[in-house]
């Protein structure tokens, strides 16, 4: 049960890592230490530790090292939704092609830049418009 939640303790820094959208280097440290305070601290078993010491080895090898990240884990990724997605359509093309993301960008990466946001001039409507709706 202890393993569990020393695990879990690891996923939640990983999570941690993620949302900070860390660096690859502090991935490293940070999980390194990690692991090094599990095992100093909650003495996780010799056995686990070196399991997940070379996990995390072979993983931090594969990801900081930009041929081998590409070569082993993004061009499969790639290729494997390539094949699963479906295929662009027209509108969706058209879509893209039509110009700028504006806000929806922003709120994607989930940084939304409420300023320039509230400082944008709305549109009028002319007055044919405006008795139209009326």
């Amino acid at each position: 049960m202890a393993f569990l939640v020393q695990l879990f303790l690891l996923l939640v820094v990983m999570a941690g890592l993620a949302l900070s959208r860390a660096m690859i280097g502090v991935w490293i440290a940070v999980i390194g230490a990690t692991l090094l305070g599990l095992w100093w601290l909650a003495g996780i078993p010799v056995a686990w530790l070196i399991l997940l010491t070379g996990v995390f080895v072979v993983a931090a090898v594969m990801f900081a090292i930009e041929p081998l990240r590409r070569q082993w884990i993004s061009r499969p990724i790639y290729r494997y939704f390539r094949r699963v997605a479906p295929s662009m359509r027209q509108t969706e093309q058209e879509a893209l092609d039509s110009g700028d993301v504006w806000l929806d960008r922003d709120i994607f990466q989930g940084r939304i830049g409420w300023r320039a946001f509230y400082l944008l001039a709305l549109p009028q409507i002319s007055a044919e418009e405006h008795i139209f709706l009326s």
